[in-house]
């Protein structure tokens, strides 16, 4: 059987750990022939401070399925064309609006109010 975890607010309750003892749970799952895959809007990079050990090795789908990865490997990527995204921050910076880019382990910030 496959379970499928969010982590924020599901096994991660103050954005920064999980608890040894759900991180134990977890790892004993696959011992009986389930999979354990995480599910998140983080990117894999702000996953890394939660999957501790040999929970980074299990699936973590991350940047709500734009990317996955297995075995600390990327398997996956979904990424908005160039051009569309030209297109989106052209308009977010003409009606100074905030945006926030995230990939795999890089990110952009424009947030005018700051």
């Amino acid at each position: 059987m496959k379970f499928v975890f969010d982590l924020d607010g599901t096994l991660c309750f103050d954005g920064m750990t999980m608890s040894k003892e759900l991180q134990d749970v977890l790892l004993t799952a696959p011992k009986y022939g389930h999979d354990i895959i995480f599910a998140t809007a983080r990117s894999y990079r702000d996953c890394l401070s939660i999957l501790e050990g040999e929970l980074k090795k299990l699936t973590v789908v991350g940047l709500n399925g734009g990317e996955v990865f297995q075995d600390e490997l990327l398997v996956s990527q979904y990424t908005i064309p160039s051009h569309a995204l030209r297109t989106i921050v052209s308009y977010c910076d003409t009606y100074n609006l905030p945006y926030f880019i995230d990939d795999t382990f890089n990110y952009a910030i424009q947030n005018p109010e700051q």
